[in-house]
C-alpha cells in the first residue's frame, strides 16, 4: 500500500475541481496528476473523479503532449484518445500529426489514432 501525502479530504476537494464545468482536459490531468503523486492509485483517482481507471491513464498520458497538442486538447479540437496516442510520439512526429489532424487528412479520431500507434511502433524500434 503507498503512502498517501494528502488525506482524503483534500483529495476530494481537488477531484471536485476536476468536475467543475470550466475544468479542461489539461486542467483534469494536472489535477489527476497531483493525486497520483501524493500516492493515490489510479484506480483511487478513478473513484473520485468518478470515471474508469483508464479515462485517468487517457487524461495523465496527455501530459506528454506538446504545448501546441495541449492548446488542441483544452480548445477540443484534439479528442483525448487521440491526444493520448499523439502524446506517445517523439516532438517532431507529434507536430506533424496535429498538422495532419488540423488539415483534416484522416477519416475520423480513431483512423488517426491507429496511425499514431503505427508511427509510435516505429519509432520504438528505430532505437
Amino acid at each position: 500500500m503507498t503512502v498517501k501525502i494528502l488525506p482524503q479530504s483534500i483529495a476530494q476537494a481537488i477531484a471536485r475541481e476536476a468536475s467543475q464545468p470550466g475544468a479542461t482536459p489539461l486542467v483534469r490531468a494536472k489535477l489527476a496528476r497531483i493525486l497520483t503523486e501524493a500516492g493515490y492509485e489510479g484506480y483511487e483517482v478513478a473513484d473520485l473523479f468518478r470515471t474508469h481507471p483508464g479515462h485517468v491513464l487517457t487524461l495523465l498520458a496527455c501530459l506528454g503532449l506538446t504545448p501546441e497538442g495541449q492548446r488542441m486538447l483544452d480548445s477540443g479540437t484534439l479528442p483525448e484518445r487521440l491526444g493520448e496516442a499523439i502524446a506517445q510520439l517523439s516532438p517532431e512526429n507529434q507536430g506533424i500529426m496535429l498538422a495532419r489532424w488540423v488539415r483534416g487528412e484522416f477519416a475520423s479520431p480513431d483512423h488517426a489514432t491507429r496511425y499514431a500507434r503505427i508511427i509510435q511502433r516505429d519509432e520504438q524500434m528505430a532505437f
